[in-house]
């Protein structure tokens, strides 16, 4: 008898929990293909960025696209890999109710969890300006997780609170009663989100963390900072959300321009993967026979 694939969340809740030395370390998918490459080149899971996802539809990210476009993205997503898949799942598209909805349609997808930030609705990007924001009250954002904990069709969906507290400059003291808070009410692990280029903040955050629930970063603005030394710092996920989306946009800039010139199209072939390696990869995408 063939024994049971053990499910997504499963897998990256358990290498949440058995990690050694070094952070898991996701990697932004914004599509399939990108997906299957992560995957081949080691990653532990995948983060469906809602950034990423906003840009490739033309889109600011500002809470303009909806649940049932990142949910149908999440599926294809996970369906062609075996990468477990970590869904940006913004403010919950805004009240409890739709947060709920959110982490029961995933949960019951094969998506292996969530992130929810306690941004108020509308949303905007973390990196889009400077000064304050709103986000919710912490007693509300910490019913909302509760809520949603609740909901989970399948128990092993990781649930991630992230807070904007260090973003919107409420200060150190804030952003860590709100995560302590947040853990407390059900999360799974929890995201002080911070974007100080000398890592200042993270350092502190890891510092004076001394609850048991695991610590997620977004090393997006301190990537000097190695896997190894998040380690040592004591955070168990690093979440690199944006870089493949701004290699991919780079990268095709440089073909755009070199095809442009008129000059250069036989000079680009030299630099980019041959027809058959994309067939090699396509070939190796899940079938309908394969599902999560």
């Amino acid at each position: 008898m063939t024994a049971l694939k053990v499910g997504a969340a499963a897998r990256l809740r358990h290498a949440v929990m058995t990690r050694s030395e070094l952070p898991l370390a996701l990697v932004g998918v914004h599509n399939p293909l990108v997906s299957r490459l992560a995957e081949r080149a080691g990653f532990d899971g995948g983060w469906l960025s809602s950034l990423e996802m906003s840009a490739v539809h033309g889109l600011p990210d500002r809470n303009l696209l909806g649940f049932a476009e990142m949910l149908a993205a999440a599926r294809s997503i996970a369906a062609a890999s075996d990468l477990p898949l970590i869904v940006d799942a913004d403010n919950g598209y805004g009240t409890n109710e739709t947060a709920v909805r959110a982490v029961r349609e995933l949960s019951g997808s094969g998506i292996a969890g969530a992130c929810i930030e306690d941004s108020a609705f509308p949303k905007r990007n973390s990196f889009l300006g400077a000064g304050a924001r709103d986000l919710e009250e912490p007693e509300e954002f910490a019913e909302k997780i509760a809520d949603v904990a609740g909901a989970r069709v399948d128990p092993d969906f990781l649930l991630i609170a992230r807070t904007e507290a260090l973003i919107a400059q409420e200060g150190m003291d804030s952003a860590i009663a709100r995560a302590t808070r947040y853990a407390e009410a059900g999360a799974d692990m929890v995201l002080l989100h911070t974007r100080l280029k000398d890592a200042s903040e993270a350092i502190e955050v890891a510092r004076q963390w001394t609850s048991p629930t695991p610590l997620v970063t977004v090393p997006t603005a301190f990537p000097h900072l190695s896997l190894r030394a998040l380690g040592r710092l004591g955070y168990s996920m690093a979440i690199y959300a944006n870089q493949l989306l701004r290699a991919t946009v780079w990268g095709v800039e440089q073909a755009l321009a070199s095809i442009r010139s008129g000059e250069g199209a036989e000079q680009l072939e030299r630099r980019i993967i041959p027809m058959g390696a994309l067939l090699e990869i396509s070939e190796g995408f899940r079938t309908a026979e394969r599902q999560p």
